[in-house]
């Protein structure tokens, strides 16, 4: 290791701050470390503790956030190496233009397939409550109401009351299709 625990913590926390992240929620929402590893390497910066190495997530994580290239953390970490910024960042902040975006944050990677798959579900309910409205319609129509619920003076609400499930049962099983009953 090139690079020692105190330099790496601060070159990691001044990379955040360069990259825009004034606060750990700004760092978490870009992707990077939690705000447990962020209150670590402040200490580590000021001398009041060491680490081991991070983890490959959490080097992941500082990649992302401080918007380096990916493997920079570890680089950084092992060598002691000064980090590559992703992209055309260097480019856009020497034209003093914003960075270019990161595009989406990991938590959402991947529900663009289960967006598009609800989407079809939700046209087939749709496609099949038009059909079930318009066999209601029909059903309305046929019995003389106008399809209200509350249209107990229709003369459908009059030819098939609404009766308990029990009942509907008995005449079931008291139905003879042969009609001898």
């Amino acid at each position: 290791m090139s690079s020692t625990p105190q330099d790496f913590a601060r070159r990691v926390l001044d990379a955040f701050d360069k990259a825009g992240h004034a606060t750990d929620e700004e760092v978490g929402d870009a992707g990077g470390p939690s705000t447990t590893t962020l209150a670590k390497y402040r200490k580590v910066a000021d001398g009041e503790m060491s680490m081991a190495e991070p983890r490959g997530d959490v080097l992941r994580r500082i990649d992302q956030a401080a918007r380096w290239k990916i493997g920079s953390a570890r680089a950084l970490w092992r060598q002691g190496a000064i980090p590559e910024p992703a992209g055309n960042l260097v480019r856009a902040l020497e034209l003093g233009q914003d960075p270019p975006p990161l595009g989406k944050p990991r938590r959402f990677a991947g529900m663009d397939g289960y967006v598009q798959y609800m989407a079809e579900r939700l046209t087939d309910v749709e496609e099949r409550l038009d059909m079930l409205t318009a066999e209601i319609a029909k059903i309305a129509e046929r019995g003389g109401g106008d399809g209200d619920a509350d249209d107990t003076g229709s003369a459908a609400a009059t030819k098939m009351p609404l009766r308990p499930v029990s009942d509907l049962e008995e005449d079931v099983a008291a139905y003879d299709p042969d009609g001898d009953k």
